[in-house]
């Protein structure tokens, strides 16, 4: 039987979301250099980590004036910290990703987590994706000029509209652009208008089950059906606060069961892993209401260090090598291959 190591060095895995820019951006600022190297590098290869998708999140503070700058002080930073760690490489490409793994190094996408950076000009898209991004996910958890995003409790009245005109216009444009759209943080409104625009795989990057937990900010069993229905993916989120009502509950059992609960009803096609590690960016004992309960946010499995323990869970169930080779890595590179040529 393959052993847990030997499995981690088979599988490309990638991890579809990470607020990695937004962290490099804040500690380059502070003089920091080399972050990737001391803070990230040993983590990822611990945890046999070979993609990984940087969002590009905008605090709210620097909202809205503020937003373009600091989107391309992120990417600037993020490329900077390239040039410093040869480990890692940008990819814009589904060649340029096998180029990279075949090198032995580690591929780094980019992705929109809001587009408030574009504020209302549709024609920056094309700019940003030049400057690598793939994934376009319309908004964080809250409203913006293309979109509402989903709370982590219920939403009151101002939360509930669809796509704006400016969205709807965004979604086209980065479909021709040959981007994917993301789905996680998206309202249910804004969810079915995506549904009805895209003509290809949606993903939710950073999601978990709304039948374990309920919050708006999860996925109802209809919504992971119809991402499946499209060749889409759903990657794991590790936050605590999207896998239990409490942070006694959020432990690495449930996490597992909200992947098998994706499994069930979407098939083991769609599911993959976005664990959003949170912990590098949130003040100390930061938390989310959810459900009416104050939630702790902590990242289930510490670091990308952790996933080997999440690894021994599911083969614990039962999970087979090709199911983990699937959802570690396989579910997310079939799309990248498909659509990022």
């Amino acid at each position: 039987m393959e052993s847990l190591e030997a499995l981690h060095q088979r599988i490309p895995i990638v991890d579809a979301h990470l607020d990695l820019a937004y962290d490099l951006y804040a500690k380059r600022r502070d003089g920091r250099t080399h972050v990737i190297r001391d803070e990230y590098l040993e983590d990822f290869r611990k945890g046999g980590v070979r993609v990984v998708v940087s969002s590009l999140f905008v605090d709210g503070r620097d909202l809205p004036e503020g937003a373009l700058h600091q989107a391309l002080g992120q990417v600037g930073a993020l490329y900077a910290e390239l040039r410093e760690t040869p480990e890692l490489a940008l990819c814009r490409s589904y060649p340029e990703i096998e180029a990279a793994l075949g090198a032995g190094k580690i591929a780094v996408l980019l992705s929109f987590e809001g587009v408030e950076p574009l504020g209302n000009e549709e024609e920056l898209l094309p700019v940003f994706y030049e400057l690598g991004v793939r994934m376009m996910g319309l908004c964080w958890s809250r409203r913006n000029l293309a979109a509402d995003g989903a709370l982590y409790s219920d939403e009151p009245q101002g939360q509930k509209s669809g796509l704006s005109p400016f969205g709807y216009r965004l979604v086209e444009k980065a479909l021709s652009l040959g981007m994917l759209i993301d789905v996680s943080h998206l309202n249910d409104e804004g969810f079915a208008d995506v549904m009805k625009l895209s003509d290809r795989p949606v993903i939710a990057s950073h999601s978990n089950t709304r039948s374990l937990l309920p919050t708006p900010r999860n996925l109802s069993d209809r919504q992971i059906e119809a991402i499946a229905a499209t060749g889409g993916v759903i990657g794991i989120n590790g936050v605590s606060s999207l896998v239990g009502a409490s942070a006694e509950e959020a432990t690495l059992g449930r996490l597992a069961d909200h992947m098998e609960q994706i499994v069930r009803v979407g098939g083991e096609d769609c599911l993959g892993l976005g664990f959003d590690f949170a912990e590098k960016i949130l003040a100390p004992g930061a938390s989310f209401v959810v459900g009416g309960n104050d939630v702790r946010a902590f990242d289930i499995l510490g670091t990308h260090a952790g996933l080997p323990r999440l690894t021994e869970e599911l083969l614990r169930r039962g999970w087979s090598a090709r199911r983990i080779e699937k959802v570690y890595g396989g579910n997310f590179l079939r799309v990248y291959r498909q659509w990022f040529q």
